[in-house]
C-alpha cells in the first residue's frame, strides 16, 4: 500500500480516503480539507502492509471508494488502535467482499479483468467506471501514469488475497449509485441496507465529478 498527503499542516484531525484501482492520489487533489484537518490518500492494494504511524491525530474521518473499501477494512482489522479513533466511515460504492457474486464483483468479471487486462481493456473500464462525458472529463483531468502491469498485478494480489479478515463494522454510513456498472448496484444494496445508512446518488460508479 502507499499513501501520500495531499494536505498537511501539523492538525489533529485527519481525512483518511482510501482511492479504488487504476486511481492516483493526483486526481484527488479536489478534496479539500476542513479547517483545522489533514488529508491522506491511500492507494496500491498489491500489499495491505500499513507502515505509517497515525498516533498524534485524535480524530480520523474514513472514506472509502470502490476497492478501497475493502482496503480500508483489512487495514483497520490488523491495526484496531486506527478504530478507536475514527468519529465517521463512509463506504462509496464498494464492500468488504470485493469478489463476491452476490456483495462485490462478481467473480468471473473481477478475474476476468486482471487476466485480459490490455490498454483498451483499461480504457473500457475506465469509460464504464465514469459513464458520462463529465464524470470522464473530471477523472481524466489529471491523466493517469498507468503501469499497466502494476494495475495487473494488484487487481491479481486482491483476487488471491480477497479473504483476508476484515472490519465489517467500522462503516457508518453507505453510498450506493444506482448507475453502477463495477459494483453492481443490487449487490451493494444487498451488503448494506441492513446493516447501516444508505445514500443512494443517480451517478455511476465514479461520482466524484458532482
Amino acid at each position: 500500500m502507499q499513501t501520500t498527503f495531499l494536505h498537511t499542516g501539523g492538525n489533529s484531525t485527519l481525512l483518511l480516503f482510501f482511492t479504488g484501482w487504476a486511481s492516483l492520489p493526483e486526481q484527488f487533489r479536489f478534496l479539500k480539507p476542513a479547517a483545522k484537518e489533514d488529508v491522506l490518500i491511500c492507494h496500491d492494494y498489491t500489499s495491505t502492509h500499513w507502515t505509517l504511524s497515525l498516533e498524534h491525530y485524535k480524530e480520523i474521518r474514513l472514506v472509502a471508494w470502490s476497492l478501497g473499501v475493502w482496503a480500508a477494512s483489512v487495514v483497520i482489522k490488523q491495526y484496531p488502535t486506527l478504530k478507536s479513533k475514527i468519529t465517521e466511515a463512509i463506504a462509496i460504492n464498494g464492500t468488504p467482499l470485493p469478489v463476491n457474486n452476490e456483495y462485490g464483483i462478481p467473480e468471473a468479471i473481477f478475474r476476468g479483468t486482471f487476466e485480459q487486462l490490455s490498454v483498451p481493456n483499461l480504457h473500457r473500464f475506465i469509460r464504464r467506471m465514469c459513464e458520462n462525458r463529465e464524470g470522464l472529463h473530471h477523472f481524466n483531468n489529471i491523466p493517469g501514469d498507468w503501469q499497466l502491469t502494476a494495475l495487473q498485478a494488484e487487481l491479481a494480489a486482491i483476487y488471491h488475497r480477497q479473504k483476508e479478515p476484515v472490519a465489517e463494522d467500522v462503516f457508518t454510513q453507505a453510498v450506493v449509485s444506482s448507475d453502477d456498472r463495477i459494483f453492481p448496484t443490487g449487490n451493494l444494496l444487498n451488503y448494506w441496507q441492513n446493516r447501516i445508512p444508505v445514500i443512494r446518488l443517480q451517478t455511476p460508479h465514479y461520482p466524484f465529478y458532482l
